[in-house]
């Protein structure tokens, strides 16, 4: 395998999502670090995801290609839901997220450990060897699953981070037999 093929694949790729988010009138830019040292990301900015209509700021992105030999990829979906995140329902929102996590089929609810951002993230192992088409289409399916399940539960952290929800109606809205 050759790593700046593939990276060059992958480059067009982003190019390409981000000219069809764009003909939509989705706001999405395609970077790069300033250094040129970490991975190229597409970031898209969702207008209204959850029952509330929220803005969500999303970053796709692949992890580098660890050597010649991998036969894996990752592609990533990173979706801001909060920033600057400061809350005295942190013990709340944590087992709230606990609960959600193990109810959906993939990704995961987290708090970095600056508190700063609170995010839906979603890795996906992909196949090193698909096809250049193979591969975009694996990515619109991590993208759109991604901020579909995001979109599904967001409203629950959120509204346990500021306090309007309790965790028994987290557990309730997972598991609305649970008390029968």
């Amino acid at each position: 395998m050759n790593i700046s093929e593939k990276k060059q694949e992958r480059h067009e790729l982003l190019e390409r999502i981000e000219s069809e988010l764009q003909q939509d009138l989705v706001a999405a830019k395609l970077s790069t670090s300033e250094d040129g040292t970490g991975p190229e990301i597409l970031s898209v900015m969702y207008d209204a995801l959850g029952l509330e209509g929220d803005q969500v700021f999303g970053e796709f992105y692949f992890l580098e290609i660890p050597d010649d030999e991998a036969q894996i990829q990752h592609f990533c979906a990173t979706l801001t839901l909060a920033e600057d995140v400061e809350s005295e329902h942190f013990p709340e929102l944590f087992e709230a997220m606990s609960y959600l996590n193990a109810a959906i089929p993939c990704g995961a609810y987290r708090l970095d450990m600056d508190k700063r951002f609170l995010t839906f993230h979603l890795g996906v192992p992909l196949d090193m060897n698909l096809g250049k088409e193979e591969l975009y289409e694996e990515m619109n399916i991590v993208m759109s699953n991604a901020v579909a399940i995001c979109d599904t539960h967001m409203d629950l952290v959120l509204k346990v981070l500021d306090g309007e929800e309790t965790i028994e109606y987290v557990k309730d809205v997972i598991n609305p037999m649970r008390d029968e």
